[in-house]
């Protein structure tokens, strides 16, 4: 009895890492949907809406194997991207500004800024390197922080909100989505707003729906605000989003799977998963 158990709970699990799989896919066929009806990316969006439990049921002679599943998709664009803090191996001052513009608004040690930003340039080859092979391997993910000197996970469980590891499209920057961007991420790219102006905008755009068509509306809503904002400031951050975050949770019978999925959507006609967890 108990290696006939063990054998169903295998299938169980199996049969649910499919269902996560096929979670995975509906939200990428959903994105594209979302891609070719609409230009602009924001949290009123259909694909932003979180699943609730939805019930799924599997015929079988004994009856009914029920399951359950659950999830969203988020922008990771509204967050501040680590990876834009060096390109080839060289510390973009202006990103580095950035960042410490947000570590600032969230309470937490500037001096850290410049140690993180050479590590992110530390995974990268520098353009007069002899060496085809960087100082260190990729970072994806907050935890990976733990590698610079000083920083403790209370200060990357301060920070997991407002970052995210995004690759850079050549010497691009990953632009951050003011339609979906926090306040603390939307000053610290935007300095000529102060955290309170930020606030507001962000109060307006989310509860009234005014959400940004193009750029040129922030630099319109900001005088409301008592800001001047010129278009010159907003070279780093877009209304359109290419990465988004997938979780989910599958239980089917006595399996029980979580799941989390970055996607990179290219236009309108490709998405693909850049990384993808169960636990």
């Amino acid at each position: 009895q108990m290696q006939v158990r063990s054998v169903e709970n295998q299938i169980n699990l199996a049969e649910t890492r499919w269902l996560a799989r096929g979670a995975i896919d509906w939200a990428r066929t959903m994105l594209l949907y979302d891609a070719r009806k609409s230009s602009v990316d924001h949290n009123g969006e259909f694909w932003a809406v979180p699943m609730s439990d939805t019930k799924v049921a599997d015929a079988e002679d004994g009856g009914l194997r029920e399951g359950y599943l659950s999830g969203r998709i988020t922008d990771e664009q509204g967050k501040y991207n680590v990876l834009n803090l060096a390109l080839k191996g060289e510390i973009d001052e202006v990103e580095l500004a950035h960042f410490g513009a947000l570590l600032e608004v969230l309470g937490l040690e500037q001096g850290y800024a410049r140690p993180i930003a050479q590590a992110v340039a530390d995974t990268q080859i520098s353009a007069d390197s002899e060496s085809s092979l960087p100082k260190a391997l990729p970072m994806m993910l907050p935890d990976d922080l733990l590698r610079v000197a000083g920083v403790e996970a209370g200060m990357i469980d301060r920070l997991r909100d407002y970052i995210t590891f995004l690759p850079r499209n050549g010497n691009d920057v990953v632009k951050i989505n003011l339609n979906t961007a926090g306040p603390e991420v939307m000053h610290a790219v935007v300095p000529v707003l102060s955290l309170q102006q930020a606030q507001a905008l962000v109060a307006r755009r989310d509860q009234a729906g005014e959400y940004f068509n193009n750029t040129g509306d922030l630099v319109t809503r900001a005088k409301a605000v008592g800001a001047t904002v010129e278009t010159s400031d907003l070279g780093r951050t877009d209304i359109a989003t290419s990465f988004f975050r997938v979780k989910g949770r599958i239980r089917y019978d006595r399996a029980l799977v979580s799941l989390e999925a970055l996607v990179y959507r290219s236009g309108s006609s490709k998405t693909s998963v850049l990384w993808h967890q169960e636990y």
